[in-house]
């Protein structure tokens, strides 16, 4: 069964519930390459460059609303929002050499990594609220353990120059691997592992703007839990800049006239410049400049930390249009439960217009388990209160 979020904002929902059985910037000592892949995308794909515009208005019409100000509040009242996220390794050689590249382990331990960072296990900042489960289940509904080998070596001039994260050369257009193997974005967070970014750069990823190549980027050498690499990247997954965007390649200090607009967007990370990452801050500004120089998102050493404003755009993302349909994914929900039912379409009112006060809603459910369903519980929800509920009984055998 989809297991949705008590607080997405949802008008009618029904559930079913079953009774029986360039620059090069450091970040812990590597480089970055998003900010470099995010202005070739904006000059060179115009739909990226209105994706862009798109999402960052939602997220200001988001910081406003009554849904906002709610997880503000009361936070996700202890549920973490489940993220599955699958890792294609795109090794350079044959199948018999992949055990070795990015093995197995250090992905799982890479994924530890990064939940203990994004839920403040390890650190010291503000709990994102967020879950990344290797994904248990494929797109076809099949047992997988959320890891993907491919053989890229046939990719011409892959092995030799590895992948570009902006114009290139040198390295090839990342968008020759990514097509190798991919999951539907709305159901998965696609991560590919390669074994070269040309420029000595560790990963980059896209914003949350849609698109054929929407993902994480990253060198297998930072599959494992030791480095913040990919805590990093995927933060730029959900939104989050580096917390000196608008230094102007670290010239100037970026400006602050409006902090929900201005550098990145976020008001209790202080501006400063790329390179900054003393005891004090260059820059004017104030607040707490460890929210900064300790911050993932930051290219200083030493990092430990996101913080609540951060958290505010992270949940923008995740109640968002592109990535807010990752949280009623399946993907994180074994494939071989025995009882396990869904729904496969509302059939009514779907579609049609409500002409009167009261309506009798239609619904097809499947058994997605591997036993017989013999009743169900079947509950309304209006504006997110319960409405009432309906008993069932019959029989819906395996695959119905």
């Amino acid at each position: 069964m989809r297991n949705i979020p008590r607080l997405r904002p949802l008008i009618l929902s029904l559930l079913v519930i079953f009774s029986t059985a360039t620059v090069q910037a450091q970040h812990d000592g590597v480089n970055c390459g998003t900010d470099q892949h995010h202005a070739w995308m904006m000059e060179h794909d115009p739909a990226y460059k209105a994706a862009v515009a798109a999402n960052e208005a939602e997220y200001q019409r988001f910081l406003q609303s009554p849904m906002m100000q709610r997880l503000r509040s009361t936070g996700c009242e202890g549920e973490a929002l489940r993220v599955p996220i699958v890792f294609h390794v795109m090794h350079p050689g044959s199948i018999a050499s992949t055990p070795n590249f990015a093995p197995d382990a250090g992905i799982i331990a890479c994924v530890q990594g990064l939940n203990d960072r994004w839920q403040a296990v390890i650190g010291d900042g503000a709990d994102i609220g967020f879950e990344f489960c290797l994904a248990k289940r494929d797109p076809d509904g099949n047992p997988t353990n959320g890891i993907v080998r491919v053989d890229a070596s046939g990719v011409t001039d892959y092995v030799a120059q590895g992948v570009a994260f902006g114009s290139g050369p040198p390295g090839i257009d990342a968008g020759l691997i990514k097509v190798l193997s991919v999951w539907p974005q709305a159901d998965y967070y696609n991560v590919w592992v390669v074994h070269d970014i040309a420029g000595s750069v560790a990963g980059f990823a896209s914003f949350p703007n849609g698109g054929a190549g929407d993902g994480t980027v990253v060198e297998d050498n930072y599959m494992n839990a030791n480095n913040s690499v990919v805590t990093h990247e995927l933060g730029h997954g959900f939104n989050l800049a580096h917390t000196f965007a608008g230094d102007n390649d670290g010239v100037d200090c970026p400006p602050n006239n409006d902090c929900t607009l201005d550098g990145d967007g976020v008001c209790d990370t202080p501006p400063h410049k790329e390179g900054d990452c003393g005891m004090t801050n260059p820059c004017p500004g104030g607040g707490v400049w460890d929210n900064s120089r300790r911050n993932y998102m930051s290219y200083c050493g030493g990092t430990t930390r996101f913080t609540d404003g951060q958290r505010d755009r992270v949940l923008a993302a995740a109640f968002g249009s592109v990535r807010g349909t990752l949280f009623l994914s399946e993907g994180c929900i074994p494939a071989d439960l025995p009882i396990e039912t869904g729904i496969t379409r509302i059939v009514y009112p779907f579609n049609q217009p409500l002409c009167e006060d009261t309506f009798a809603p239609i619904i097809e459910v499947k058994n997605y388990g591997t036993a017989a369903i013999t009743d169900l519980v079947i509950e309304t929800w209006l504006d997110g209160a319960l409405y009432g509920t309906t008993n069932w009984m019959g029989n819906i055998a395996v695959d119905a």
